[in-house]
């Protein structure tokens, strides 16, 4: 497995905090790092697999990665991401005890950031990524501040759906609870009151957003999840079936064909095999 380094990724060994545009990210086997990272989706979409565990990502995502997660991003369409890399709290020269800004491991590493706050963030990380002619102990308190700042903002702008939030808002919303809840039964009817929109919006606004329906998108989340718990569990295909929401193994294997051109039971053996 890769382990990036810090020392690639840090223009100087003082710097605590370092920047990374990926336009776009490319398709990425597993890896773990020896820094931490936090990471926005700019745009596009893929699959990020994160501890096994795979998550279909659309822009406004963003997740923290500490250094011993594994992760990979495959299935990518014109991704586009902006990394923020940082070290431990106590390499940071001007600020410290930022951890109580970082989501608590009951509340997940991954959210979603209304297009305004993404703005305002991108805006905040390109003036971070600017290099200016001053001292370098200067620079990198600048560059800490910066830092601090972002994770406040990122901290406030884990915003809760409300009636006034636009549309695509809400839309970002629902996906990340799609996301945690991909296995449930989900009545759309019932999703899309409790979020605040009408079914047709939401269907259009589905459609818009990720070119699917919502029940293929959510079949999409479900043939993901399914897919790694092949490869990564001694389950029975008819067990991963039923776990992942397909009452019907038949319909599960035709499903996972069309999606990843190879059967379930053909994926099986070749990791079997491998």
């Amino acid at each position: 497995m890769y382990m990036l380094r810090s020392y690639d990724f840090f223009p100087h060994q003082q710097d605590a905090v370092a920047l990374a545009f990926r336009e776009p990210q490319e398709a990425f086997p597993e890896h773990t790092h020896d820094f931490n990272e936090i990471f926005i989706v700019d745009g596009g979409s893929g699959i990020h697999v994160l501890n096994d565990f795979p998550y279909a990502i659309n822009c406004g995502m963003f997740f923290y990665i500490s250094a011993n997660d594994r992760h990979l991003f495959e299935q990518v369409d014109d991704l586009n991401l902006v990394n923020i890399l940082y070290r431990p709290n106590e390499e940071f020269t001007f600020i410290k005890n930022f951890t109580h800004l970082l989501p608590k491991p009951e509340e997940g590493c991954v959210w979603n950031i209304s297009p305004k706050l993404k703005k305002e963030l991108k805006q905040m990380l390109e003036d971070m990524n600017r290099d200016e002619e001053q001292e370098p102990l200067i620079e990198q308190c600048r560059k800490e501040m910066l830092f601090l700042k972002m994770l406040l903002l990122l901290r406030q702008g884990r915003y809760r759906v409300s009636h006034s939030d636009s549309n695509q808002d809400k839309l970002q919303q629902i996906l990340l609870f799609l996301q945690q809840h991909a296995l449930d039964d989900i009545n759309w009817e019932s999703l899309a009151e409790r979020f605040f929109i009408t079914p047709r919006t939401l269907h259009r606004q589905f459609l818009n957003h990720t070119g699917q329906t919502p029940q293929k998108y959510l079949n999409h989340l479900r043939l993901n999840r399914a897919k790694y718990q092949i490869q990564s569990t001694d389950q029975t295909l008819t067990e991963i079936a039923f776990a992942c929401g397909f009452s019907d193994s038949n319909n599960f294997s035709t499903s996972f064909k069309k999606a990843f051109g190879v059967s379930p039971s053909h994926m099986r053996k070749s990791m079997q095999f491998n």
